[in-house]
């Protein structure tokens, strides 16, 4: 589609992706060998955010980046909740989410660079510029 229109492909990366999703559960660990004090052997962690490893990870992080995006009057696709679209006036952007990685298809640099400033300010983004590259193709 972004050939046939002649659009641009724009690419970000969030950094730490699932740092920034916060549970909805309660979910304890034991404490990691060597930061183990003594007397208090016993003592396991509470975690308040989500972390690598953990299985509610992926949905925690969609969920923060889903409501905030939202918030930005975008709307999904109908096909895949995945894809966000938005448009004012003859202006559009198309956000495709592929777990840390995204791609920002628009006809209006204005607007990318808008909506690229806003997830920065709100998530750790890495601006990769132009799109050559994703997901190994």
């Amino acid at each position: 589609m972004a050939t046939a229109f002649d659009l641009e492909i724009d690419q970000m990366d969030v950094k730490t992706t699932f740092l920034h999703g916060d549970l909805e559960e309660e979910i304890y660990m034991k404490q990691y060998e060597g930061f183990i004090k003594e007397g208090k052997e016993k003592l396991v962690y509470k975690l308040n955010k989500s972390f690598y490893g953990l299985k509610q990870s992926p949905r925690m992080w969609y969920q923060q980046f889903n409501t905030y995006i939202l918030g930005l009057y975008f709307v999904h696709s109908n096909v895949d909740h995945c894809i966000y679209m938005q448009q004012i006036v003859n202006d559009f952007i198309i956000i495709i989410l592929y777990v840390d990685d995204m791609l920002l298809i628009e006809n209006s640099n204005k607007m990318v660079n808008v909506v690229k400033s806003l997830l920065a300010q709100q998530f750790d983004m890495k601006d990769l510029g132009l799109a050559n590259y994703i997901l190994g193709m």
